[in-house]
């Protein structure tokens, strides 16, 4: 069964696995469908200077928040920074305190249990693979959208800076 609801102006698809991958057959058809628009002009140099600009924002503030919880717990210092400015130059209306906000939110809900928490640099997105195919996952995204489950997005965002 296929559930398609839209909430804050976005379509948001719910389907057991058997009908999902019947779904990605048909999505794989058209053109121009993206479940989550990604911009694709982000230019190396772009980023990079997004990286430089919260660099230190992201070692001291953004991944503390993780500190200690379990092991690995605050992520790759480089990806980090690096997924976190691909973020920001994206979902412009979230701001470094809205970030903040899920994340202690994201922490904090798991109690004194952290074996299933994300670490800090896959909490802003993180590549899955289904049935071959790949796709990233943005828990952030989640939170700040107030959703119940993962947002799934395009990998277009990344094949464009290589």
């Amino acid at each position: 069964m296929i559930i398609a609801k839209v909430k804050n102006n976005k379509l948001h698809i719910e389907a057991d696995e058997e009908d999902f991958d019947k779904l990605l057959e048909i999505l794989e058809d058209v053109e121009c469908v993206e479940l989550v628009k990604i911009k694709n002009h982000l230019s190396k140099s772009v980023v990079d200077a997004k990286v430089e600009d919260i660099d230190v924002w992201v070692k001291k503030e953004y991944r503390t928040i993780f500190k200690g919880k379990k092991r690995g717990a605050m992520g790759d210092i480089f990806q980090c920074s690096y997924k976190m400015a691909l973020f920001l130059l994206t979902f412009k209306e979230y701001t470094k305190d809205d970030v903040l906000k899920a994340a202690k939110d994201y922490v904090n809900s798991f109690g004194n249990d952290f074996t299933y928490m994300r670490q800090a640099d896959f909490f802003i997105f993180k590549e899955i693979t289904h049935q071959g195919k790949k796709s990233i996952t943005s828990t952030l995204l989640t939170r700040l959208e107030d959703g119940d489950e993962e947002t799934n997005l395009s990998l277009d965002m990344f094949d464009s800076l290589n």
